[in-house]
């Protein structure tokens, strides 16, 4: 009955369930690729806000460092400690400093 029809003979006759599955299949690939991009999004997010709280901290310790060296400083160029000790760490945070100022 259909032996002599070629494909373009039943794609004619056979458009309107053809144009229903390709619509399916085309709505089914975009909630994928919606699905997919909405995962990355999240991921990405998550992963910036957990980098913002990583800076704030690091900024925040290294503001307290730096007060405390600047208080210790000041303790040991005032006068506070005359040993040798004390001498000896004041020049190893006269670097450190220099090398932090460098950066």
């Amino acid at each position: 009955m259909s032996e002599g029809k070629t494909w373009y003979q039943i794609v004619i006759d056979n458009w309107a369930q053809i144009t229903v599955i390709v619509g399916v299949i085309g709505f089914i690939i975009s909630k994928v690729i919606e699905v997919n991009i909405k995962k990355r999004e999240i991921k990405y997010s998550k992963l910036q806000e957990k980098k913002i709280i990583e800076i704030k901290s690091f900024y925040k310790s290294y503001h307290a460092l730096e007060l405390a060296l600047r208080d210790y400083l000041y303790q040991t160029e005032f006068g506070a400690h005359e040993k040798e000790i004390f001498r000896k760490i004041k020049e190893r945070i006269d670097i450190i400093q220099i090398k932090m100022s460098n950066q």
